[in-house]
C-alpha cells in the first residue's frame, strides 16, 4: 500500500495575543507519503515493513514587530515487524518483535535555547525502539511477558549532543474462568505490572520560540512504574439481537520527570519536568446494542466515566500533594447511535469535563462543562453520501484539556463521492 498527501495555505494571523495585527500572515505547507508492505506468510512467520515521510514548512510574518520566522521540518520513520505462532505442549504461543527508527530535522529562525530565547539554527534527532512480546495461552490462563529498549540522540546547534537509553519490561496475566475449547467466555480478568520510558517529543524539545509557546531542549525522559488491573464482561444473544459489555479498570503509576506543558508568568507555554508524580485512577465503561430494533435499524448506547488523580509527589516541592494543572479529576461521555445499514445513521453524544486547576498550586480553576454534539449521514447511492455534524450545540464558551479557547457552535457539511 502506497499513499501520499499534500496541503498548502496562506492566511491572516492575529500576531501577538495582546496586540491584534491584521497585517500578520502565516503560510503553511505540508506534504508526506508512506508505504506499507506485508510479506506472504512463511514457515518462519509473518513479516511487515513500513516507511513514512513528512515535510512541514511554515513562515510567519508580522510587520508590526518586524517578525519573519521560518520553520522547515522533515521527519522519516521506518518500522519492521515479525510474529509467529506455534504450540508447546498444551500451550499456544505467539511471539512478536517490532523495531522502529525515527529521524527528525528542523531548521528554524526561531529555535528555542535552554533559556527560552529564540535563536537561528538547526536541530536533529535520531530515535530507535525495539520490542519483543510473547503471548502464552494455557487453558483458561494467559501470560504476556514483554521487554523493550528505546534510544534517542539529540543534536542542537547551541548545546552539546545528548543521548539516553532506556530498558522497559512488563508482565501481564489474564484469567477467563468460563473459557472452553470452543468459545472464549464472557468474563475476563487481567493484571499488569511494568516500567516505561517516554522520551520528550521533537516538538517538546524544539518547538519554535514565539509569543505563545516555546520548546525546552533541557527536558529529561519520563520514567514510570505502572500497575493496572481490570474486569471485562461481554455477552450477545443472536436471536434477540441484544448485546451488552462492561469494563472496569483501575491503575496506579509512579512517575519521575513527567513532561508537563504549562504557561509561564508571562503567558508563554513551555514543557517542564515535574520531579515525582503519583497518578491513580479508574475507568468504567459500558455499552448496549439492539439489532433489528425496528426493522433492520439498530441502536447502540455507550457510556464512559473516568476518574483521575494526578498529584505532585515530590516532598520537597511547594505543591506537594496538589493536583497537576489541566487534568480533570472527573470526565465522561454518553452517546447514542441509530443506524439503518447502508442508508442512514444518526448519532448524538455528550461529554463532560470536570473542573481543572489552572496552576500546580491549585489556586485557580476552570468550571466544569458539558458539551453536546450531533451528526447524521445519508447514503444516496453506493457512489455518494452526505454527512452533517454539529459540535458544541449549546454554544458554550469553554477551554479544552490543554488550556486553549475553543470556538462556540460549529456546523460542517461533507459530501463524499466514491468510484
Amino acid at each position: 500500500l502506497i499513499a501520499a498527501s499534500g496541503f498548502a495555505s496562506e492566511r491572516g494571523s492575529p500576531g501577538l495575543m495582546e496586540f491584534l495585527t491584521p497585517e500578520a500572515r502565516i503560510m503553511n505547507i505540508r506534504a508526506g507519503g508512506g508505504a506499507d508492505l506485508s510479506l506472504p506468510e512463511s514457515p518462519l512467520g509473518n513479516y511487515s515493513l513500513s516507511a513514512d515521510y513528512a515535510y512541514r514548512y511554515s513562515r510567519y510574518t508580522n510587520p508590526a514587530d518586524n517578525t519573519d520566522d521560518i520553520n522547515d521540518d522533515n521527519s522519516l520513520s521506518l518500522s519492521a515487524g515479525w510474529n509467529t505462532d506455534f504450540e508447546a505442549g498444551d500451550a499456544l504461543l505467539t511471539v512478536s518483535a517490532d523495531a522502529s527508527y525515527l529521524f527528525d530535522y528542523l531548521y528554524s529562525t526561531a529555535l528555542t535555547d535552554n533559556s527560552g530565547s529564540a535563536v537561528d539554527g538547526s536541530a536533529l534527532r535520531h530515535g530507535a525502539d525495539f520490542k519483543v512480546r510473547s503471548d502464552v495461552i494455557l487453558g483458561q490462563f494467559d501470560f504476556i511477558p514483554a521487554a523493550g529498549v528505546s534510544w534517542a540522540l539529540n543534536d542542537y546547534a547551541s548545546l552539546e549532543p545528548s543521548s539516553n537509553l532506556g530498558v522497559n519490561w512488563s508482565a501481564a496475566a489474564g484469567w477467563s474462568p468460563l473459557r472452553t475449547e470452543f468459545e472464549e467466555g464472557p468474563l475476563y480478568l487481567k493484571f499488569n505490572i511494568g516500567t516505561a520510558q517516554k522520551n520528550p517529543s521533537f516538538r517538546d524539545l524544539f518547538w519554535p520560540s514565539g509569543s505563545l509557546a516555546a520548546g525546552n531542549p533541557d527536558l529529561r525522559p519520563e520514567r514510570s512504574l505502572n500497575f493496572d488491573g481490570g474486569v471485562f464482561y461481554s455477552s450477545a444473544d443472536e436471536q434477540s439481537g441484544f448485546s451488552f459489555s462492561a469494563e472496569a479498570v483501575g491503575f496506579f503509576s509512579l512517575l519521575e520527570d513527567l513532561i508537563q506543558w504549562i504557561p509561564s508568568a508571562g503567558g508563554i507555554w513551555r514543557p517542564l519536568n515535574v520531579g515525582y508524580v503519583r497518578s491513580s485512577g479508574a475507568e468504567l465503561s459500558g455499552s448496549l446494542g439492539f439489532r433489528e430494533l425496528i426493522g433492520p435499524a439498530s441502536l447502540d448506547l455507550v457510556f464512559v466515566y473516568n476518574w483521575l488523580r494526578t498529584v505532585d509527589a515530590d516532598s520537597t516541592s511547594v505543591n506537594y500533594g496538589r493536583q497537576l494543572a489541566y487534568r480533570p479529576e472527573h470526565s465522561g461521555s454518553l452517546s447514542a447511535l441509530i443506524q439503518l445499514p447502508d442508508v442512514f445513521s444518526f448519532e448524538v453524544s455528550g461529554s463532560y469535563l470536570g473542573y481543572r486547576f489552572l496552576n500546580n498550586s491549585n489556586t485557580k480553576y476552570i468550571d466544569p462543562v458539558f458539551l453536546l454534539s450531533v451528526s447524521a449521514e445519508y447514503m444516496f447511492s453506493s457512489f455518494f453520501r452526505l454527512s452533517v455534524s454539529g459540535d458544541n450545540l449549546l454554544n458554550l464558551d469553554y477551554i479544552d484539556r490543554l488550556g486553549y479557547p475553543v470556538p462556540g457552535l460549529e456546523w460542517s457539511i461533507k459530501g463524499v463521492f466514491s468510484i
